[in-house]
Formats: C-alpha cells, structure tokens, sequence
C-alpha cells in the first residue's frame, strides 16, 4: 500500500501504510474500555474558502488528532448536498434536537459571492458545533471528514506540550 510518515512521541518517524492507519484510527475509537483513546482521538474542522461553480466546492481544512501531541492535518471539498446528506444521517442517529442545524438558504439579493460567504461561514459554525461535540466523535463524522481522492496532501506533525 502507499507509505505515510508519521511523527512518533519520541520524536522517532517511522512508515506505516493506509490499512495500518485504518486499523489505528479504528483502535484509537475502541470502546468503553479504552475511553482515553476516544478522548485523544479528535477532529478539528475550518472551512477555508470554496470554489464557485457548478457545483459549488467548499474547501475544509482538518486537523486530526491521534493524540494530544501527533495529528495529520489534510484538506477535503464537500458540497452544501454533502452538508445535507451528513446532517440527515447524524439526525437519523441522534435526534434533530441534539443536531445543529445547517445555514439555511439565504433571501434576497445578496450577490452570489456575499451568498457563498454567509454560506462558508455558517457550514464553519456547523463545523465546529459537531466537532466539539463528543457524541459527535463517532463513525459519521470520521466518515465525512476522510481524506478523499480530491483531497490535498497529508502533513503530519506533532506538539511538544
């Protein structure tokens, strides 16, 4: 499989593939015995522009935390319909009332780019809602939030604390 270089607490960088990283991410969300991991294993998302057209492009910068020092940060696109499709499956699992709601269609005759920027920055506030929320931490949002083939590049990292 294709190699990623990952920084190790130590300092250390060693290789490991993609189904080697799948395995991690899935142990890091292990169950109730391993609540540490599930608290460490965290998101954060911010929506860093979009890309006018048809469709409309929303690009997302995601830091992913495997610990609180190692994380991989990667760009992602999604579409408002993407937005849609993953609030409706958090509702689905979580009730409307614990879901933030999405922006909602804009009136009037704000110019398109006014528009997409009320846009951008209501999908940043819905953004940040889910992921600060800790039953929000599950299998939906890693799943929104994956790196995909219209992805940027990986950069991994680590903090010293």
């Amino acid at each position: 499989g294709t190699k990623e270089r990952k920084s190790g607490e130590a300092g250390d960088a060693r290789a490991f593939d993609s189904e080697e990283k799948k395995s991690m991410v899935l142990a890091g969300k292990g169950g109730k015995k391993n609540k540490r991991a599930v608290n460490e294993h965290k998101f954060e998302a911010t929506v860093k522009g979009y890309t006018a057209g048809t469709p409309t492009w929303f690009t997302i910068h995601v830091r992913e935390y495997f610990s609180t020092t190692n994380f991989l940060d990667f760009s992602i696109r999604r579409r408002y319909s993407d937005f849609i499709n993953f609030r409706k499956r958090l509702v689905a699992e979580f009730g409307n009332s614990r879901v933030p709601p999405l922006p909602g269609k804009f009136q009037g005759f704000d110019a398109k780019d006014k528009f997409l920027q009320k846009r951008s920055h209501g999908l940043e506030i819905f953004l940040r809602r889910v992921v600060n929320t800790d039953i929000f931490q599950e299998h939906e949002l890693f799943a929104f939030l994956a790196k995909d083939k219209a992805s940027q590049p990986l950069t991994l990292g680590s903090q010293q604390h």
